[in-house]
């Protein structure tokens, strides 16, 4: 086996642990970081979150900062 490992005819396939799927929209992702950030991008793309007390509002990168905290 060895001479066909260094000739390089044998080679390892890893495959993607995890598909994430909305609508029509199809990803692959490798690790489970991934797909937490991937996760997340879906999740605030058309989502603000609004103070009531001083109707501040805070969405895209801010948004996404706060959720990652929480």
């Amino acid at each position: 086996m060895r001479p066909l490992v260094e000739q390089g005819f044998i080679c390892i396939a890893q495959p993607p642990l995890y598909k994430v799927k909305q609508g029509k929209r199809e990803e692959y992702v490798q690790t489970e970081k991934q797909m937490d950030e991937l996760l997340l991008d879906l999740a605030i793309q058309e989502t603000k979150l609004v103070n009531l007390k001083n109707k501040q509002a805070c969405a895209g990168r801010q948004l996404k900062s706060v959720l990652k905290l929480l």
